[in-house]
This record gives C-alpha cells, sequence and structure tokens, in this order.
C-alpha cells in the first residue's frame, strides 16, 4: 500500500491471467427479488458514485430492518458530501461516527472518511 499512497507505480504493464464478470441491480430491486434475505447492514465503497447507490437504495435504507449503513465520503466534493447526507436523512438512519483509516492522513486520499450510520 504504501507504495500507492505515496504516488508509486501502479504496475500499469501487468497482465491480467482472470477476468471476472459482474452484473449490477440497485439495492431496492435486489432485495425485493423473491427469495432474497434483507440486508442488515450496507457498506457502500464504490469510488464515486455513492449517492448514485443510495439512490437506488432508497427503500431499504427506510426499511427498519436495515440496522446500520457505512458509506465511505470523499469529503473534499462538498456538494457530493451534502447530496449523500440529504439522501440518507429521510430513511431515519442517524450518524454515529466518522472515521478515516490512519494510513491515510497526509496523503492524497486524507480527505477520504468512512461514515457509520445506525438506526
Amino acid at each position: 500500500h504504501a507504495d500507492l499512497l505515496d504516488g508509486g507505480p501502479l504496475l500499469l504493464d501487468a497482465v491480467p491471467v482472470f477476468s471476472q464478470g459482474m452484473f449490477g441491480m440497485s439495492v431496492d430491486r435486489l432485495s425485493a427479488m423473491p427469495g432474497t434475505p434483507f440486508p442488515q447492514y450496507l457498506k457502500v465503497d464504490v469510488d464515486g458514485i455513492e449517492l448514485q447507490i443510495l439512490q437506488g437504495s432508497r427503500a431499504a435504507l427506510r426499511d427498519p430492518r436495515l440496522a446500520g449503513l457505512m458509506v465511505e465520503v470523499e469529503e473534499d466534493d462538498e456538494a457530493q458530501t451534502r447530496a449523500i447526507l440529504e439522501e440518507i436523512a429521510p430513511s431515519g438512519l442517524k450518524l454515529v461516527e466518522r472515521r478515516q483509516s490512519p494510513i491515510f492522513a497526509g496523503t492524497a486520499y486524507a480527505s477520504i472518511f468512512n461514515y457509520f450510520f445506525a438506526r
């Protein structure tokens, strides 16, 4: 991690040996599918599209079965941070902790925090 945090090489010439496919859908759509257990906790750490993920989770966020939420927030983007907090506010979840990884202090990632919400 030290090389990456200090702006070191990212192995740009690396050749992948495996490629993993993926699919995407909103949390609300997934949690409404028959046979899918409802989540008690959500972690949203998606490098820049946290707001869009939360917007696709509105019903889940308001559901009392959801006990907690963790969202990674880039505080340098004040408008995005405000929009994230405004999206969560109607859900009844309350901010209980704001925490930063100690390895981020003094690096290019110093404005990234994890926000923890609970009912």
